[in-house]
C-alpha cells in the first residue's frame, strides 16, 4: 500500500521546536480546512513498515545504541550540571548563525532542558517560516514538488498559532510541558482528533499515536533525544539545542501481520535562540521572541543498504534545513 510522503520532524528542544514537525506535515498533506487535510501528491509517498508494540520496543532499543556508535558520543549518562561551562558559550549561536553543516559538537549534557523561570506558564506563540534550504538538493529534500510544498509556507501570512506550556518541577526548575506542546501543535497542523494517544512522554523518549486528518491511516511516531545542550547567555537570552532520532511507522492491525514495509527514520537537530524581548515595568516578561534553526539528517542504519547510500551521498550534510521566528505572548 503506498502512502503520502509522511516525513515528520519531531524535534524537543522547546514547545516552539514542534513546529517544524507541524510545518512539515503541512507541506506534504496540504493546509488544514475544517480540520481536512488536502494531499499535495498521492504516489509522493515512501512505504512504511507495519511493527507490532514489541517489536516497536526492541527497534527502539537498536536505534539507540546505533545512534550512540555514529555520533561518538555517550547517551547513556549526563555530563555534571556545569558541563556546559566546558565550552565557550555561544556555540548554539555559531551553529545556527553561520548555518553550520556539520554533525553536532556536544553530547547529552543534562537530564531536560531548563528554562529561565521567566518562561512559566501558558503563551500564545506565532510561529512564522523563514526559510526552507535543500542543501543536497531538492532530490534528497523529498523531490521537487515536495520542496516547492515546503518553500510555499514561508512568510507570515502562513503562521502557525497554538499554545504552548511551561511548567515548574519541585526543586524549582521550569520544563516544557512536553504532551500538551505536542497535542497543541499536531490539532493546530492536522486537526483537533489527530492525536489519539501519548503514551510516553519523557525527556530523553516521546511516543505517540497520530491520526492527520483524511491521511486514511495512523501513525507511530517516536524520537529518542540522545544529545542535548543549553547556554544562559545572559538574564535575558536562552539557547538551548536537541538532537532526536525520529521513527515513524504504521501501527499493525489486530490479528494480522501486515506489509513489510520500512520505517521512516531521520535525525534532527533542533536550536533555538530566545530572548525576553518586553518587560514590564515590574520586571515581569510579557514576549519571548525566538530564532531557531532546524536540521534534518538521513539517519544511516547499517542495516539499511539504501539509507547507507543515500547517507554517503549527503556525506554527513542535513538534507532539509528550516528556520523560524517564533513570538511567545
Amino acid at each position: 500500500m503506498k502512502l503520502f510522503a509522511f516525513t515528520i520532524l519531531f524535534c524537543f528542544s522547546s514547545s516552539t521546536a514542534f513546529v517544524h514537525f507541524a510545518n512539515n506535515v503541512r507541506s506534504y498533506y496540504g493546509p488544514i480546512q475544517n480540520h481536512r487535510a488536502v494531499p499535495l501528491d498521492n504516489n509522493a509517498g515512501d512505504d512504511l513498515v507495519t511493527i507490532p508494540s514489541d517489536g516497536r520496543r526492541n527497534l527502539l532499543k537498536s536505534f539507540v545504541g546505533t545512534f550512540i556508535f555514529e555520533l561518538g558520543i555517550d547517551a547513556c549518562s549526563s555530563l555534571p550540571t556545569n558541563a556546559v561551562d566546558a565550552f565557550e558559550k555561544g556555540l548554539l549561536e555559531s551553529r545556527l548563525t553561520e548555518n553550520l553543516m556539520s554533525k553536532v559538537p556536544y553530547g547529552l549534557e543534562g537530564t531536560d532542558l531548563f528554562y529561565p523561570a521567566y518562561f512559566k506558564g501558558v503563551w500564545d506563540v506565532k510561529s512564522v517560516t523563514k526559510s526552507v534550504e535543500a542543501p543536497c538538493g531538492p532530490s534528497l529534500f523529498g523531490g521537487n514538488s515536495t520542496f516547492s510544498a515546503a518553500q510555499a509556507e514561508v512568510g507570515p501570512e502562513n503562521a502557525l498559532r497554538y499554545r504552548a506550556r511551561f511548567t515548574s518541577q519541585n526543586e524549582g526548575t521550569v520544563i516544557a510541558d512536553r504532551e500538551f506542546n505536542v497535542a497543541e501543535i499536531v490539532r493546530a497542523s492536522m486537526g483537533n482528533n489527530a492525536v489519539l494517544n501519548i503514551p510516553v512522554a519523557e525527556p530523553n523518549k516521546f511516543c505517540c499515536l497520530l491520526a492527520p486528518s483524511s491521511a486514511n491511516t495512523m501513525f507511530n511516531v517516536d524520537t529518542l533525544t540522545v544529545a542535548r545542550r543549553q547556554e544562559n547567555i545572559s538574564d535575558r537570552q536562552f539557547d538551548c539545542s536537541e538532537l532526536v532520532r525520529q521513527i515513524v511507522s504504521i501501527p499493525s492491525e489486530r490479528g494480522g501481520s501486515g506489509p513489510n514495509r520500512k520505517p521512516r527514520i531521520k535525525d534532527i537537530e533542533a536550536i533555538s535562540l530566545y530572548e525576553a524581548a518586553v518587560i514590564d515595568s515590574s520586571g515581569r516578561v510579557n514576549e519571548i521572541r525566538c530564532s531557531q534553526r532546524v536540521a534534518t539528517f538521513i539517519a544511516p542504519i547499517p542495516e539499511d543498504p539504501l539509507s547507507m547510500q543515500l547517507w554517503q551521498y549527503s556525506r554527513g550534510r542535513p538534507i532539509d534545513v528550516r528556520f523560524y521566528d517564533l513570538t511567545y505572548r
